[in-house]
């Protein structure tokens, strides 16, 4: 009976194997059908996990990506410097 069950966990495992490779051997090959696709999905996120506008302890929106970058690393260098070493 263990025989049968060592058999058959081959033939899933062999099962699973070949439809990862067969999955990859079609991505590869029609990988460049969805370039546009993965470009906008990239760009998208890019948009998204960008930093418009941050509003300071006053209330006044900071926008300029200069500005906006100095007042995070004044914020969090504030946030993380320990008071007693």
């Amino acid at each position: 009976m263990e025989t049968k069950n060592w058999d058959l966990d081959d033939l899933l495992k062999n099962e699973e194997i070949l439809w990862f490779q067969r999955s990859r051997a079609l991505w590869l090959k029609d990988r460049d059908r969805n370039t546009s696709f993965f470009h906008k999905k990239a760009s998208q996120r890019r948009r998204r996990n960008t930093i418009q506008k941050n509003q300071n302890e006053a209330g006044q929106w900071i926008v300029k990506e200069e500005e906006i970058e100095e007042y995070m690393w004044g914020y969090f260098t504030k946030l993380f410097t320990s008071v007693s070493p």
